[in-house]
């Protein structure tokens, strides 16, 4: 019972990420499939494409549902009804647990740094039309590049900027 049962909580862990962050990292970029559909030997359809999306960490239920699915096929051969499975815990193995958490931490720095990125754009945007809206006239596109190329390092950096003026000399 503890062999079949662990043998199916990690088949059932092997087809599902963990986050949504692992899942998105999983999708292949040139469009070929991964095995979906395929079959898993023991006569539990692989995941289809709505099972695919379901992650560790917010799928309980239905995790728990494939899970008692899959105990029942391997335990019935022997006699034994299996009647409720659950996942009581789930955590990365230690060895690996520090390097999920930095993923984690340089992905929630990447998302943070595209929300500046996204804000500062619109910022500068709005900046230039009111700026050449209040001039009467487009900004020669010299002048519009420095204005953008300053303000995105104003804007996006993550120290304050040191105002310099330029003389000319």
């Amino acid at each position: 019972v503890s062999a079949q049962s662990e043998t199916a909580l990690r088949l059932l862990a092997s087809r599902h990420p963990y986050d949504p962050t692992e899942q998105q990292d999983a999708q292949p970029t040139t469009g070929t499939g991964t095995g979906t559909g395929t079959g898993t030997g023991t006569g539990v359809p692989a995941p289809a494409d709505a099972l695919s999306s379901i992650t560790l960490r917010d799928g309980s239920d239905v995790l728990a549902s494939i899970l008692l699915q899959e105990l029942q096929l391997r335990m019935a051969p022997v006699g034994i009804d299996v009647v409720e499975a659950r996942i009581s815990h789930l955590a990365y193995a230690p060895e690996i647990a520090g390097a999920m958490l930095r993923k984690q931490a340089a992905s929630a720095v990447i998302a943070a740094r595209r929300v500046i990125t996204q804000g500062a754009v619109s910022i500068i945007d709005d900046a230039l039309a009111d700026l050449e809206a209040r001039m009467g006239h487009q900004l020669e596109p010299q002048q519009r590049a420095a204005m953008i190329s300053n303000l995105l390092v104003v804007l996006i950096g993550d120290r304050e900027a040191t105002p310099t003026v330029n003389t000319g000399l």
